[in-house]
């Protein structure tokens, strides 16, 4: 059962409509196109894990909350993509639509994007997951839930994405999945999991 539904950002509709309005020759334009393409092929990401997981959803005891905005620690907001709430676990679940190849660093926090023979530094979502995790964490001990397990998987949408990791880097290895791989992975927890949280739980106030 989905909660709460995404919607564009209204970053999006802003550059969406700024780029509409903007003469050919304007000296932001490139820059504006760009900012756009970014933000609309995240949407695109999101998209297709939210295609996913529809498949899921009658499958099992859950509620879904996508664009999930709350307050954690130092009074500091955070956003989640997705939060997947069963009575067994907790599991956020970040969408990227990165393209071309992706390179794990973990030595330095850092992921290397390889597209179009160019090669750029691109923030690492392990480590923007985890933070997620400590926020929420604080969040669900602050609204005095039960201990559950918490959970994280980074779906990459772009089916041709190659992604590559040191094989000593079990976070990459495990928990950075094509999208297709996303119901598996959940189906696979929900198996394995004792029941933490009761129906009325589930709903994240």
């Amino acid at each position: 059962m989905i909660l709460k539904h995404r919607k564009q950002s209204v970053w999006l509709l802003k550059l969406t409509a700024l780029k509409r309005r903007l003469p050919h020759f304007h000296k932001q334009l490139a820059k504006v196109s760009e900012d756009h393409s970014l933000k609309k092929s995240g949407y695109r990401g999101e998209k297709a894990l939210d295609y996913q997981l529809d498949y899921i959803i009658n499958e099992t005891d859950c509620v879904v909350l996508q664009d999930l905005r709350l307050t954690g620690q130092l009074e500091r907001h955070f956003q989640v993509d997705t939060l997947f709430i069963t009575p067994k676990f907790i599991t956020i679940i970040e969408a990227k639509n990165y393209a071309g190849t992706i390179e794990f660093k973990p030595e330095f926090n850092e992921l290397i994007q390889t597209k179009e023979g160019k090669q750029k530094g691109i923030k690492d979502p392990i480590t923007q997951v985890k933070r997620q995790m400590q926020h929420l964490n604080f969040w669900l001990r602050q609204h005095h839930y039960p201990s559950i397990p918490l959970r994280y998987f980074i779906t990459i949408s772009n089916p041709t994405t190659i992604i590559k990791a040191p094989s000593t880097y079990k976070d990459a290895l495990e928990k950075v999945i094509h999208v297709e791989q996303i119901n598996t992975k959940l189906l696979e927890l929900d198996k394995t999991k004792e029941d933490v949280l009761l129906n009325n739980e589930l709903m994240i106030k």
